[in-house]
């Protein structure tokens, strides 16, 4: 996770971000809306709690192992827990120090939380967020069924 192998890509908001609610709808129009853990089918965030870093929402980033990842960002996931210590090094997202994060209800590993916490909090620090593996999540529209 080298700051120097970001890669970003320039994608077009997928339709389920430009979507937006009608007035008239009720929670029941919503059911099934949501980012979904692709191994369980668990709730880990809403769509539209996308955010954007280094002017995007999804990045193909690459470790110091070389492994390469499709990335969503996300600024809360609720259904994703942390599990290890926070880490400095090889942060796709300097001065974030990145943790992993797991499904919290299958236990799968899903992507990452990054924050700037014991940081100091002056200018270019950002609010906390999750980057989200693609591969390992799955995304559903209002109306969707999971």
């Amino acid at each position: 996770m080298t700051g120097s192998a970001l890669e970003l890509r320039e994608t077009p908001k997928p339709e389920w971000l430009r979507q937006t609610r009608d007035e008239t709808s009720t929670p029941d129009d919503d059911a099934g809306a949501g980012v979904r853990c692709a191994a369980c089918g668990g709730l880990l965030t809403e769509p539209d709690r996308a955010c954007e870093r280094a002017g995007a929402h999804h990045h193909r980033l690459t470790n110091p192992a070389g492994l390469t990842f499709e990335v969503l960002l996300f600024g809360a996931a609720e259904g994703c827990e942390r599990r290890g210590p926070a880490i400095r090094e090889h942060s796709w997202f300097p001065p974030s120090r990145w943790t992993l994060a797991h499904c919290r209800s299958c236990g799968v590993q899903v992507g990452w939380f990054f924050d700037t916490a014991g940081e100091d909090s002056g200018p270019g620090s950002e609010a906390p967020f999750v980057g989200l593996m693609a591969d390992r999540v799955r995304i559903e529209a209002p109306g969707a069924s999971h």
